[in-house]
């Protein structure tokens, strides 16, 4: 009679094999967590602009009945939001060198820098006000997208923050799993992807490059 072994015969328990492996695996993510993410985020920084360039150029062609002191506003806010997304790639460039002790304030300077770019562009949003409301619905959807990703960093920096100097890895990886979750940023694809469908509905010259 032909003999069928297992490993479980000899005493070998999967279940607690692979909560091993599984938890290896996550300490070794967190490990890399804030870092790895951080260059996410320096991918979708580097979306960003061209994505208000693009939004810009929409508002210009499309904006009919636009007051001309709210386009001045809108295109001043763009110059301003691209000047403050270069200093946020140097930043992350700095972050990725930096020794362990500066990069929660580095990551904080990334917030302060993010927030004033969120806050002014949620100030302008409602002055929006196109002739034809269809049109105006798409204008808006396009900048809509530019306006949801930036406050989803800036609500997911702190996060970042305080992760960076936690001692105990499944805490901090816990607390930027759900706070990623909460705050709903998508990564730089699905951003460009999102942007460009609505962009897109405008004139394929408006989409940008993923």
């Amino acid at each position: 009679m032909k003999m069928r072994h297992s490993l479980s015969a000899f005493g070998f328990n999967w279940k607690r094999f692979l909560l091993t492996a599984i938890a290896i695996d996550a300490l070794l993510l967190l490990t890399g967590c804030v870092t790895s993410w951080v260059a996410e985020a320096n991918s979708i920084v580097a979306l960003l602009g061209p994505a208000i360039s693009a939004a810009l150029e929409i508002l210009a062609a499309f904006g009919v009945g636009l007051s001309p002191a709210v386009a001045a506003s809108i295109a001043a806010w763009g110059k301003d939001a691209t000047t403050a997304l270069s200093q946020v790639s140097t930043l992350i460039a700095q972050y990725n060198t930096a020794e362990a002790g500066a990069q929660p304030g580095i990551l904080g300077e990334i917030q302060s820098l993010l927030s004033t770019v969120s806050a002014n562009l949620a100030a302008l949003l409602p002055t929006i006000r196109i002739t034809d409301p269809a049109t105006q619905a798409k204008v808006i959807a396009v900048f809509n997208a530019i306006a949801a990703e930036i406050a989803a960093l800036v609500s997911l920096l702190p996060t970042l923050k305080s992760a960076s100097v936690m001692e105990d890895h499944t805490a901090a990886l816990l607390q930027i799993a759900t706070a990623a979750s909460q705050c709903k940023l998508r990564s730089a694809h699905a951003f460009a992807k999102d942007f460009n469908d609505k962009a897109g509905v405008l004139g394929k010259k408006y989409q940008i490059a993923a």
